[in-house]
């Protein structure tokens, strides 16, 4: 949830104990001393990746304001490199992107709006980026700065909710539910209909 506090980091004490327990020789597990981590692709493969992972309960998608400023620029190799052997392998414009993806400013926001609360952490300066599972009620119950501070990192999110047991939607412009509710008639007209 945003502005959850992270999990302390156990004690030497505790880890004794997890050692030392009667039942040690079984799998130890510390989830509950785990903060919940997510993973971000790179790579940009949506719709691999939404076969492989969409259904599984943590899937977020989001949609950020590009910065038409800060396009990676065009990479001009020499042929010598380009043609050789050990380089062709190498998608250098797909390792461009990463390095450009990298130095998104959603990055540094999400930083600031989801992780005031652990400013002070050892984790908070080792990690890119900071989002909360976000669910149903945590966008019912932010006030109206904490849901501007939110859309200013994001400004569409489609998150898998297992909490909610569905996907949730959320998207800053009030005005996209007269364009949903078009998509939907739409998709009504063609008699397509979304499984239940």
């Amino acid at each position: 949830m945003p502005g959850a506090a992270m999990p302390a980091a156990p004690t030497s004490l505790e880890i004794k104990k997890l050692v030392d327990a009667p039942n040690s020789q079984a799998e130890i597990n510390i989830a509950h001393l785990s903060p919940n981590y997510c993973a971000w692709f790179l790579t940009k493969n949506g719709s691999a990746q939404r076969r492989d992972f969409l259904g599984v309960g943590g899937m977020m998608l989001l949609w950020t304001r590009g910065d038409p400023q800060s396009r990676p620029q065009a990479l001009h190799l020499s042929k010598a490199l380009t043609s050789h052997p050990g380089f062709a392998a190498h998608d250098f414009a797909a390792q461009l992107q990463k390095l450009h993806s990298m130095q998104a400013p959603w990055l540094k926001q999400s930083k600031q709006v989801f992780g005031a609360s652990i400013q002070d952490d050892a984790l908070f300066q080792g990690v890119p980026f900071i989002l909360p599972k976000l669910d149903a009620a945590a966008f019912t119950n932010a006030q109206p700065e904490q849901l501007a501070a939110w859309f200013s990192v994001f400004h569409a999110c489609f998150v898998e909710s297992e909490k909610d047991t569905g996907m949730l939607l959320a998207v800053a412009d009030p005005e996209f539910d007269v364009t949903l509710q078009s998509i939907l008639d739409d998709l009504e007209k063609d008699d397509l209909e979304y499984p239940s």
